[in-house]
């Protein structure tokens, strides 16, 4: 060695995250027996409050 680098006494350990999942996005046409449409927001046409936002409606 010629001294311009230094020398690696102990290896530091890298760690690669894996990729985070993303939302998972439903079916557009799930199997269900539902209509195929999502309950929009609050105030909007065909919303039902019984049914949380964004889940399919019956």
């Amino acid at each position: 060695m010629d001294g311009s680098a230094p020398a690696a006494s102990a290896t530091t350990p890298i760690t690669l995250d894996a990729p985070a999942a993303g939302p998972t996005i439903p079916p557009a046409n799930p199997k269900s027996g539902n209509s195929g449409k999502i309950n929009p927001p609050h105030g909007e046409p065909g919303h039902d409050c019984a049914v949380p936002v964004g889940s399919p409606l019956p």
